[in-house]
């Protein structure tokens, strides 16, 4: 069932069901199928990250599961590590998560304040600096 589910994905994500310190929100609750397999698609946020399940609907197996820190929390990293003070003047010209592989999920940046360009690549788990570069415009 639905509720299964649920408990299942937030078991495995260490999260309690019966905390009332951590509230749990869930943005997508689907039955699907993966590979002919019947499965929920789960997605749910608490305070500090997102998650990202599917869980097998009969045997309730963890098929998928993933742990993201918020976009946001990735973009003040870029941007204070840039040392780029005039955060007003700053254009985004690409905000992305990459998932997807083998490789670690990140986000990818690229912004300019009109004078110079910087990229970067966030990991998504744990917002560390996987690449980055700058250049003049």
């Amino acid at each position: 069932s639905l509720e299964e589910a649920r408990a299942v994905a937030l078991k495995d994500a260490g999260i309690s069901e019966s905390s009332s310190e951590v509230k749990v929100v869930f943005t997508r609750e689907e039955l699907s199928r993966n590979q002919g397999r019947p499965c929920w698609e789960l997605e749910f946020y608490t305070a500090q990250y997102q998650y990202s399940y599917k869980i097998d609907a009969k045997t309730g197996e963890v098929i998928y599961n993933r742990r993201y820190i918020y976009m946001e929390v990735a973009r003040e990293t870029a941007v204070k590590d840039s040392g780029c003070s005039e955060t007003g003047r700053i254009v985004f010209t690409s905000e992305e998560l990459i998932d997807g592989g083998i490789k670690t999920p990140y986000y990818l940046f690229v912004f300019n304040d009109g004078r110079t360009q910087w990229t970067y690549r966030i990991d998504a788990t744990d917002r560390s600096i996987i690449a980055k570069t700058q250049e003049r415009l």
